[in-house]
């Protein structure tokens, strides 16, 4: 069924089954997220979290014990071949995951920040109160808007920022091509881990 138009459901309708085998439910709240709970006697018992795990498409990333994560890991290649595991420092939907030696992870998206460039705001008018028309300009500036919003899942110090620019990309003045540029210049210099 892999490469067919109903591929992905198919895929979806499998792992949820291998899942279900494995003693991980689907959340009601979220069925992309699966759930392990210790057992006590013979009935799971809501009291201790044994895993999580997350869905993304084919992307799977979990918590749990070493020795809880290396069975599910055995388990899932026996269904589905070989795997791809990451521990401790991985990228999961773009955004970079780095368990620290205390088991916190901190999550940061810098790597992408990097990437995004500047405006090049020399040949706008001086006015900053002056309409921008030109098409390429309003495109670019939709397109790093749009760039800068993505590590707003890790950087709650620009969200205010991106809000405003985006409030106003429908009529954007010079004004908003320079706040765009230095905001961008302050996520590169300010690291978020």
């Amino acid at each position: 069924g892999f490469g067919l138009k109903d591929a992905p459901r198919l895929w979806h309708l499998r792992i949820n089954e291998v899942m279900k085998q494995l003693g991980l439910f689907q959340l009601v709240s979220d069925p992309q997220l699966y759930a392990r709970w210790s057992k006590n006697g013979t009935k799971p018992s809501l009291e201790t979290l044994d895993m999580l795990c997350s869905k993304h498409v084919d992307d799977l990333k979990g918590a749990s014990d070493e020795a809880s994560f290396d069975r599910l890991c055995k388990e899932l290649e026996k269904h589905f071949g070989d795997l791809t595991i990451q521990k401790r420092r991985f990228e999961h939907l773009g955004i970079l995951h780095v368990q620290r030696d205390d088991f916190s992870v901190e999550c940061t998206q810098d790597h992408y920040v990097k990437q995004l460039r500047l405006i090049p705001v020399d040949s706008l008018p001086t006015d900053e109160e002056t309409s921008v028309t030109d098409s390429a300009l309003l495109s670019s500036y939709s397109s790093l808007v749009g760039g800068m919003a993505w590590p707003w899942l890790t950087r709650s110090d620009i969200a205010v920022h991106i809000g405003f620019l985006q409030r106003n990309a429908h009529a954007s003045c010079v004004k908003h091509f320079k706040v765009a540029n230095t905001v961008v210049r302050w996520m590169k210099r300010r690291s978020c881990m």
